[in-house]
């Protein structure tokens, strides 16, 4: 059995590791600050450039197949 005093040992230990591995990322730019999300800009949804051989019309909104 696990008691809960054990279950916290582990957690420690892990947010110990977490939180050395994030500073080697920090130290050495692989990672980066989070920035507070009321600064930041949502991401953009839906697909940045279409599929080969479709082109939508953007005033109707529509998807056109093109004949390839």
């Amino acid at each position: 059995n696990v008691t809960k005093r054990d279950l916290n040992k582990m957690e420690t230990r892990f947010m110990k590791q977490r939180e050395r591995i994030l500073n080697g990322y920090y130290t050495k730019g692989y990672a980066v600050e989070e920035v507070a999300a009321a600064t930041s800009t949502p991401a953009t949804l839906g697909r940045r450039r279409s599929r080969h051989g479709v082109t939508r019309q953007a005033a109707a909104g529509k998807t056109k197949k093109l004949d390839c």
